[in-house]
């Protein structure tokens, strides 16, 4: 199977590091893996790439993870919600342990 390369240039690239571009160009393979990122001219296109595709407003961004935490609240029991939501959070914070013994 003859594999081809996708490059897509934007206003701006970000890659994982921090590095910028603006403008900026990516080139990916047939499984959106990023092989290349930098000025457009760079990123060149060659036989076994497809015409550049380009998106003059776009930002193109390494894919985000939403990094949030689950507290172990299990020493507090079942504690239903109910209708006031903002008392419920105010219970919980209430009963959290603060230090490292609890």
């Amino acid at each position: 199977m003859n594999h081809r390369l996708r490059i897509i240039h934007a206003a701006l690239v970000v890659d994982g590091a921090g590095r910028r571009w603006a403008p900026g160009a990516i080139a990916i393979d047939d499984h959106a893996r990023l092989l290349e990122a930098g000025p457009p001219d760079t990123i060149v296109p060659l036989p076994d790439r497809r015409t550049p595709k380009s998106h003059p407003q776009a930002t193109l961004l390494p894919g985000l993870v939403n990094v949030h935490a689950h507290l172990d609240l299990t020493h507090l029991g079942t504690r239903p919600a109910g209708p006031d939501f903002r008392a419920w959070v105010d219970m919980v914070r209430a009963g959290r342990c603060t230090d490292e013994a609890g």
